[in-house]
């Protein structure tokens, strides 16, 4: 679980925070879980929340000032409220079913209440940031300084992100910095070294030998269809930023998706196998496609997403902006994780698993990930890879032989009268 992991990696406590036992606030592994469970919640079709967080005096001699603040928060929380720490240092206020606005409401009341430099620095994290329900800015403008009431624009990294995975953050210094620890449950981790140390290690080995035979595909390309040889593509990728992604182009030029943009949402809202709308003949594709298609080759260029740091070699494949419009809020989870080449669906059924089920093997790999899941996973692929297409295939000649029987059927013999 991504519980274990953040919990794993957080310094022990220890008694410098003196009020960390108060029967009213909740210890780190217990205040965590609830962060959790108020996500699935929310995920499920809940409103959402807000959190309201606390950097604790660091300084000596400040016990009876640290003492009197938990005391005022505690009596100034509602009873559906939540207090806990989620480090040594960070006291938070879980809020139900409360905007980051009105969480804002709480924190100046407590400045209000303590003269000035008593009163700890705050940030507000509200999620999600696109509940429809909570002021129409917040989303995406969101950070006001507490002091002076401003609004900042947002950064180029939050223009990016897409609508459904964004945070509204609030702080009362100006400050930029996420909730630590909080916003990683929320909208999932950086990769760990070992896993980015292997995609490059690995990227880099497989597009040397590769290039010519990329290079080989590209002439082919070429050759056969005026325009351009690479597909750059907008997706969704970790935590909802928007990247681009490459491809090897393997459809004409300017046509209509419209077509896709039905199957997917049928794909998602219904319980059937995901089968390409273009296992079958289509017209779209450029000649040779379907080979490209069925061998992968034509997904080689996304080495270089993946040395870029905008993809992983493992992990959920990033789908397009207008499929993550039709996702429900806990779709949302597969974003908690860098988006990859193959991964735990891709080698457990792929084209004959639901929509559905592809996501449970995105949010399990996200909760399971590891150094040996991973090299399994990579080691898995290929053989899938390989069974696919020889399925692919034999569906193919199938589906040929009985065109051709219907359309020529076999002539009957004709009794003679003499």
């Amino acid at each position: 679980m991504w519980l274990n992991r953040f919990w794993s990696g957080i310094v022990p406590m220890t008694s410098g925070v003196k009020f960390l036992f108060h029967d009213e606030i909740q210890v780190a592994p217990t205040f965590l879980k609830a962060i959790e469970r108020e996500r699935a919640r929310c995920d499920r079709g809940g409103c959402g929340f807000s959190i309201l967080s606390y950097e604790m005096f660091d300084e000596s001699g400040r016990e009876q000032a640290e003492r009197e603040f938990c005391e005022f928060l505690i009596s100034r929380t509602r009873e559906m409220d939540t207090l806990g720490w989620f480090d040594e240092r960070h006291l938070a206020v879980l809020m139900p079913e409360t905007p980051p606005t009105n969480a804002r409401v709480l924190a100046l009341a407590v400045a209000k209440a303590f003269p000035s430099g008593l009163s700890p620095r705050y940030r507000i994290l509200g999620y999600p940031a696109d509940d429809s329900r909570w002021s129409n800015g917040a989303p995406k403008t969101a950070p006001e300084n507490g002091n002076h009431g401003r609004t900042r624009r947002p950064s180029r990294e939050e223009s990016d992100r897409y609508p459904g995975a964004g945070a509204a953050a609030q702080t009362n210094d100006g400050s930029r910095q996420p909730l630590g620890l909080v916003h990683e449950l929320l909208f999932g981790v950086n990769p760990a070294w070992w896993k980015r140390g292997m995609d490059l290690a690995i990227s880099l080995m497989l597009i040397v030998p590769t290039a010519p035979l990329m290079a080989l595909i590209a002439l082919f390309i070429k050759a056969v269809s005026p325009g351009p040889i690479l597909l750059c593509q907008e997706r969704v990728g970790h935590r909802g930023r928007i990247f681009r992604l490459y491809k090897f182009r393997t459809m004409h030029l300017g046509v209509d998706n419209s077509e896709h943009r039905k199957y997917m949402t049928c794909l998602i809202e219904g319980d059937m196998p995901m089968i390409k709308i273009d296992s079958g003949a289509d017209p779209r594709l450029i000649p040779g496609a379907r080979l490209l298609r069925k061998t992968c080759l034509d997904e080689l260029p996304q080495l270089i997403n993946v040395i870029k740091g905008e993809m992983s070699l493992i992990g959920p494949r990033p789908c397009l902006p207008y499929e993550a419009a039709a996702f429900l809020r806990w779709h949302h989870r597969r974003f908690d994780i860098m988006p990859g080449i193959t991964g735990l669906w891709q080698v457990n059924g792929k084209n004959k698993t639901t929509f559905r089920q592809m996501i449970l093997y995105d949010i399990e790999y996200g909760k399971k990930a590891s150094f040996w899941l991973d090299l399994t996973i990579l080691l898995k692929t290929v053989p899938a890879l390989l069974t696919m297409a020889f399925e692919q295939h034999s569906e193919l000649k199938r589906a040929l032989s009985v065109a051709e029987s219907v359309e020529s059927p076999e002539p009957q013999a004709i009794e003679s009268n003499g």
